[in-house]
């Protein structure tokens, strides 16, 4: 299970945009199961990856330029790669210090055998949560933005308190730099 938000916005047609946090309208979510089928691509289809991941805002026009191949084939690719799970979200990186807010991390570990349906309940309707992943151990790992670390830990002491029966113990991150890399330009990479 994982679940990506903000919301997408309509202005750019494969970008998603920061949602402000203090607005109180019906959260997007997209959810998923990690699935070990693989896809075979072809070259161009490996290479039109490579292009969005670094600029997912990249018109037809440049992508059509940079590939030598139409528009209309890379709509058919960016629509198979979309319905075949490949692409799961167009997403920019924001710089939330600069925003005035704290990136934290947190890492709950769960009792075995426990049902946590209701503590992701929790966390998904905290509109202040970025990101929810589930390990297969039932580990819950997930992004927090805050004004400050207290604001955080009370957060958290409040989420311990109300599923102490659950939650055997947790780690706090405060993420202070992130690298996003472009794995496509390895070809080996899918080899």
């Amino acid at each position: 299970l994982m679940i990506r938000r903000p919301p997408r916005s309509t202005l750019f047609p494969y970008t998603t945009l920061f949602r402000s946090l203090t607005e109180k309208t019906q959260r997007n979510s997209i959810s998923l199961e990690m699935s070990s089928e693989k896809i075979k691509l072809k070259t161009k289809e490996l290479q039109l990856l490579e292009c969005i991941e670094s600029n997912s805002r990249a018109s037809y026009i440049e992508l059509t330029r940079k590939l030598g191949i139409s528009t209309i084939s890379i709509k058919k690719m960016l629509k198979k790669f979309n319905k075949e799970k490949i692409i799961i979200q167009y997403k920019l990186i924001l710089n939330y210090k600069k925003l005035g807010y704290l990136w934290n991390n947190c890492i709950i570990e769960t009792k075995e055998g426990e049902n946590i349906e209701e503590l992701l309940l929790d966390l998904e309707n905290n509109h202040k949560i970025t990101f929810i992943a589930v390990s297969i151990d039932n580990k819950i790992i997930f992004d927090c933005l805050n004004k400050d670390f207290d604001e955080f830990k009370d957060f958290i002491n409040k989420i311990t308190f109300n599923h102490k029966k659950l939650i055997k113990g947790y780690t706090l991150l405060n993420i202070s730099s992130i690298s996003k890399f472009d794995i496509f330009k390895e070809s080996n990479y899918l080899d």
